[in-house]
């Protein structure tokens, strides 16, 4: 449950709507005066609650939709441009995903998930950050100077690779620690009427999946044959993961950054639902879209 909010914060926010809020549940804030909240406000209130839980409210259910598919420009640093990209019947195409979106980035926060889908469990050869590495140091640290720079190029870039190495370490760590806990590790909404139906964030691949959506695959040892299919199939797991709240990213900046367009907010949201297919605990059209854009976790169709 999120934490009541200080009666400082709840100063500022009166100074700033001109009237008390009703409720000090940051949830109620942020549901019913998000639009008008400065970034800033919003943070401090966001802060009090975690990113599974703000996945309730449908302004910022929107905000990942579009984020996360580039149907609209983000204020995020690590955003793309669109380019269409097919992910799956129903849906024409939804443009690039994020660079942190990608199974380049993805496979670094959630090892295991990559591995059971399939992926070469193998450490990429090069990355694009590695090669951002070593492109400084000839680029704008001290061009020119090639001998010299291309010894600091290595080393920077053997620097990164080590960073990533460690990262994809604690990242495997602690998906074998959330597979071990199961439920226990997922501690907010599953007595809540607004989450019924449970998790079903990996279903459409017919995987059974623990509290957490992560789903539990057999792992062979061994990367699938074809891994563009892989990573097509893991880009859209991370973006389940990502839009329910269940990520590692930091989601300040997108939770709380207004949308920069709202007709392609609607638009993001009725692609989302209303191809959904009839199915138990699935998302049907109409009001039932308007419910589900508040439930927890859930399973999406791209």
């Amino acid at each position: 449950m999120p934490t009541p909010l200080p009666p400082d914060l709840v100063e500022a926010l009166t100074a700033h709507l001109g009237a008390v809020p009703s409720s000090a549940n940051p949830l109620d804030v942020l549901a019913a005066h998000l639009p008008s909240l400065p970034p800033a406000l919003a943070a401090q209130v966001g802060a009090h609650t975690t990113a599974k839980e703000r996945t309730r409210i449908p302004a910022i259910k929107a905000r990942r939709v579009l984020y996360g598919t580039g149907s609209a420009p983000s204020s995020s640093s690590s955003s793309s441009g669109p380019n269409a990209r097919l992910y799956a019947p129903g849906v024409a195409a939804v443009s690039t995903p994020p660079p942190d979106l990608t199974a380049e980035r993805g496979r670094q926060r959630w090892p295991l998930l990559w591995e059971r889908l399939g992926g070469d469990p193998r450490p990429a050869e090069s990355t694009t950050a590695q090669a951002d590495e070593e492109r400084w140091a000839g680029e704008s640290f001290m061009p020119g100077s090639d001998a010299f720079v291309g010894r600091l190029g290595r080393v920077l870039r053997e620097d990164e690779e080590v960073r990533e190495w460690e990262a994809t370490r604690a990242a495997r760590a602690a998906e074998r620690r959330l597979d071990e806990q199961g439920e226990e590790f997922d501690d907010s909404d599953d007595d809540e009427d607004d989450v019924e139906g449970g998790a079903q964030g990996s279903g459409a691949a017919g995987a059974r999946t623990n509290g957490g959506g992560l789903p539990h695959l057999p792992y062979t040892g061994t990367g699938a044959a074809d891994q563009a299919a892989v990573e097509r199939e893991f880009e859209k797991r991370l973006l389940e993961l990502f839009i329910d709240g269940l990520d590692t990213l930091d989601y300040t900046p997108i939770d709380f950054s207004p949308a920069d367009d709202p007709i392609a907010a609607r638009d993001a949201e009725d692609r989302w639902f209303d191809d959904e297919a009839p199915s138990g605990g699935g998302v049907g059209n109409g009001a039932s879209r308007d419910r589900a854009l508040e439930n927890g976790e859930g399973e999406y169709d791209y």
